[in-house]
Formats: structure tokens, C-alpha cells, sequence
């Protein structure tokens, strides 16, 4: 599974070295189960990232190309086997989108709009499970 992850992630992006984990007491042991854990984005709204000298290290379109190889990855299981992607939190940058918490979705639908293909690639076509970071809407 990890080399079949390895292809797959090579043909989009060039990457040559994935970690990979084998620990029974997290039941990650099997091999034919892989768990793929994707790394905080921060992603802000165009308006924002023009106040602040801050931005992020992110190529959308290459972002875009990883989701949706990520995506036929998990399509392409087989009976048997398990393929989950996880985001483990911090996706939108809501604490410098405003000072207070906001009391609707306005703020994280602002930071989405300025994304809208990413977006669309991790949230309807990729669906991961998303754990929540201490920037997230649901724990803020």
C-alpha cells in the first residue's frame, strides 16, 4: 500500500520519500490498511493575507493535483483493503480572519470563497476525515 501511495503522489508531484508507520497499538499494522494524515493548511482569505505579511507555502495547483491523486488512490481499493485520508486540523485560518469569534459561518464561507477549487478537490471529491485544530471554526 505505502509504495502504491508513493506512485501515486510521484506522478503529481515528484515526491520520492513518504513516512510510513506500522504500530499494532494504534492498529496500524496491516498491511492492506494505510492511513494517510495531511498537514495543517491555514488557509486564509485574500483579503487577510494582503494585511498581514503572512501567506503560506502552498501551490494551490499543486495541492489540487495531490487531493485528487489522493482521490483515485482510495477509488482504486481493492476488497479488503482500507485507504483513509485524514486532515489533522488547522484547514482554515479562522483566528486571523477575525478578532472575535464569529457567531455564524461567514467567516470560514469568506476564506473558502478565495478557495474555491482547492475547495472543491478536498471537500467533495477527496472528503477526508478532518480533525480539528485549534484553528479550526468547530473548536474556535
Amino acid at each position: 500500500m505505502h509504495e502504491r501511495l508513493l506512485t501515486a503522489l510521484l506522478s503529481v508531484a515528484g515526491v520520492r520519500l513518504v513516512s510510513a508507520l506500522r504500530d499494532p497499538d494504534l492498529n496500524f499494522g496491516n498491511d492492506r490498511d494505510l492511513r494517510v494524515f495531511l498537514p495543517d493548511m491555514h488557509l486564509s482569505s485574500k483579503a487577510v493575507r494582503a494585511r498581514y505579511q503572512y501567506g503560506t507555502n502552498y501551490a494551490a495547483d499543486l495541492l489540487i493535483q495531490v487531493v485528487d491523486a489522493l482521490t483515485t488512490l482510495r477509488a482504486s481499493r481493492q476488497d479488503g483493503e482500507t485507504i483513509e485520508v485524514y486532515h489533522i486540523g488547522d484547514y482554515l485560518d479562522l483566528w486571523r480572519e477575525s478578532l472575535a469569534p464569529a457567531t455564524d459561518e461567514r467567516v470560514a464561507l469568506d476564506i473558502k470563497a478565495d478557495h474555491p477549487d482547492l475547495v472543491e478537490a478536498l471537500e467533495e471529491r477527496l472528503n477526508p476525515h478532518f480533525l480539528l485544530g485549534n484553528h479550526d471554526f468547530g473548536l474556535w
